[in-house]
């Protein structure tokens, strides 16, 4: 969203004033909703900090080469407790099962025999909870050490995983075999880890390529330029983790979009709609570089053209008279290069002229007005356009050689005011 800039132009009156001061009001209101997200995002670096310190800490005694995966000292004596328990609880089954099968109870020895599988599959589901473990402590303390960790996790997430990941929180071995991590607060179950959301680096990357290009480009957005951009950003928006990083990372501006809307942003069943919210913020923001890019190359054109006023007052003249003419060869030469005039077959008395972007405008020689058709393919500023209310039909009211003899050039408007007492009204 652009702020106005009402820094110039005369103070206002009337409705003009109270227009002004809605302006005023949204501009201030808007302020107030960004200073809001700077605050936010400040509050969330600060803990973010906390965070990323204590993970600094956890990797600065790690010896190159450590395993991340080996138990915490903390937690070896509770492992070896657990194992030594349910090696002796597997024996006592195992015991009971061959004394039940020498009684001939077989169903009390399936019993047994069930439950020795149960402890059995206890050791399987704790040894891959620690694989498991393994790979998020490794891929988390690497994400956090190369500043990949989206802001889309908020503040108090990021710190319980730095406490998981950096063994802050101390690690327990249920009964049942599964990993527990407790600390003063409470604790948390390994299978309710929270996942974390990583920067869409890739993302923003082509968001910026596309942003660049539209302003080297110099032009604005056509409709068909606008498609295929809404769909290279549907492309890089396809999941939810994409949509929250665009819409929460720092890619652009602190802040990333500045979303306030806290159910917005991380209510799931609200995707498709932050989904929405994030391609119409980027696709404005690729019509605001557009924009900007056209006018900066329009403003280059138009101070380039005063350095050589002369030829251009001299092409107004030329195009004046070949269009007074009403020959389609003739203004073909004033044009020049890259054109080509021709008689309309549909719209008779009237000339066809395409560029050389096989663009077509049409023009009415008999029209005093269509001369400026002209002078836009000729890209001369409207600054230098001459008042054609003063012209008789594509007369213009100035003398080429009056430049010569004078040996000062002037705004065409002084040679129309010069001459006007010889144009027919």
């Amino acid at each position: 969203m652009r702020i106005p800039d009402y820094s110039a132009g005369d103070s206002p009156t009337g409705g003009a004033f109270e227009a002004s001061n809605q302006l005023a009001a949204q501009d201030q209101e808007l302020q107030s909703k960004m200073n809001q997200v700077i605050q936010m995002r400040r509050e969330a670096k600060a803990e973010e900090a906390r965070a990323n310190a204590k993970i600094e800490k956890y990797l600065s005694k790690m010896p190159d080469g450590v395993d991340t995966s080996k138990i915490p000292s903390a937690a070896r004596g509770e492992l070896s407790g657990w194992a030594k328990s349910k090696h002796i609880e597997f024996g006592n089954y195992a015991q009971q099962a061959a004394i039940a099968e020498s009684s001939g109870d077989y169903a009390k020895a399936v019993t047994y025999k069930q439950k020795m599988m149960e402890v059995e599959q206890q050791f399987k589901n704790l040894d891959a909870q620690f694989t498991n473990f393994k790979n998020y402590k490794d891929n988390f303390l690497k994400d956090a050490e190369n500043g990949l960790i989206s802001n889309a996790v908020n503040p108090k997430k990021r710190s319980l995983l730095s406490s998981v990941y950096t063994d802050d929180m101390v690690l327990e071995i249920t009964d049942e075999g599964n990993i527990m991590f407790t600390d003063e607060t409470g604790y948390l179950k390994f299978d309710d880890i929270p996942d974390y959301t990583v920067k869409n680096n890739k993302g923003a990357s082509e968001i910026l390529k596309m942003n660049d290009s539209l302003f080297n480009s110099g032009t604005r957005i056509s409709s068909s330029k606008e498609r295929l951009l809404r769909m290279k950003l549907q492309n890089i928006t396809k999941s939810r983790d994409e949509v929250l990083s665009l819409a929460t990372d720092d890619f652009i501006t602190e802040g990333g979009l500045g979303i306030l809307d806290q159910d917005l942003l991380y209510n799931t069943e609200r995707t498709d709609e932050l989904r929405n919210k994030v391609i119409e913020s980027y696709m404005q923001m690729f019509k605001d570089t557009s924009n900007k890019s056209y006018n900066q190359k329009q403003s280059r054109s138009n101070r380039g053209s005063a350095l050589s006023e002369r030829d251009a007052v001299a092409q107004i003249q030329s195009l004046a008279a070949a269009m007074k003419s009403g020959d389609a060869g003739e203004i073909n030469d004033v044009l020049g290069k890259g054109f080509d005039v021709m008689e309309s077959e549909v719209e008779k008395g009237k000339l066809e002229i395409f560029n050389s972007k096989d663009e077509l405008v049409v023009i009415d020689p008999k029209n005093v007005n269509e001369l400026t058709k002209l002078l836009k393919l000729k890209n001369i500023p409207e600054r230098m356009w001459p008042d054609l209310s003063l012209l008789d039909k594509a007369r213009i009211a100035k003398d080429a050689n009056d430049i010569y003899k004078n040996k000062e050039i002037k705004d065409p408007s002084y040679y129309i005011e010069k001459y006007k007492h010889t144009v027919q009204k």
